[in-house]
């Protein structure tokens, strides 16, 4: 009876596994909506002599984040069109043809453990006339800390500000951020599974020796 317990725990091991996969592939991903107002003040640097590339500072707090994201912190590079005012923003200063340039981000965060990280693409407008402001665009959602950790989607915002003439006075505006991510929990089981299936064939393999062992003594 004991020279055959090996073979039959083999069956068993493979059914354990294949718990592990089901219980692996029944984790469900878990989505969040996602909507906040934030009250902007940027800042940033100009990177031509003419002044249709700059480098953009992305200062913001927010009184109704969800999951109380009230910090909005980012960088983003933009070019202007100075004829018309159209503008389009990146998180990428390569697409500018900016070379040596830090990455930007875009980054959601508030007194906890929990953070969003993307990068930005945008397009907008100057009235070069008020200095009146509208952008709009979306937030590419690539990661996170905390229970958003490996979090994935797209936020779209619209945006709406007021530029200065004096340069000593900040850029002022609004930014209503809406949409939805996910977020997949790491898979544990299979791994726990799997251990215990080779723990429980090597305690086969361990019987069998040991009958045999008593068998030619």
């Amino acid at each position: 009876m004991l020279r055959s317990l090996p073979l039959q725990l083999i069956p068993v091991g493979l059914a354990l596994v294949g718990f592990g996969l089901s219980a692996t592939e029944a984790i469900a991903q878990t989505t969040y909506t996602f909507n906040a107002n934030y009250d902007l003040s940027n800042g940033g640097s100009f990177l031509s002599p003419s002044g249709d590339l700059a480098q953009i500072d992305i200062v913001g707090n927010s009184t109704d984040a969800s999951y109380d994201l009230t910090k909005l912190n980012g960088l983003t590079y933009l070019r202007t069109d100075l004829t018309t005012g159209k503008f389009t923003a990146n998180s990428d200063p390569k697409t500018f043809g900016l070379q040596d340039f830090p990455l930007g981000f875009f980054a959601l965060e508030g007194n906890g453990e929990d953070k969003l990280f993307g990068s930005e693409t945008a397009n907008g407008v100057t009235d070069f006339n008020t200095l009146k402001v509208t952008n709009f665009g979306t937030i590419n959602i690539t990661g996170g800390e905390g229970r958003f950790k490996g979090a994935t989607g797209i936020l779209s915002f619209t945006e709406l500000g007021q530029q200065s003439t004096d340069p000593n006075i900040p850029y002022r505006g609004t930014l209503a951020l809406t949409g939805s991510f996910k977020v997949v929990p790491v898979p544990e089981p299979l791994f726990n599974t799997t251990l215990l299936t080779i723990s429980v064939i090597g305690s086969g393999v361990l019987l069998r020796r040991r009958h045999c062992k008593d068998t030619s003594s």
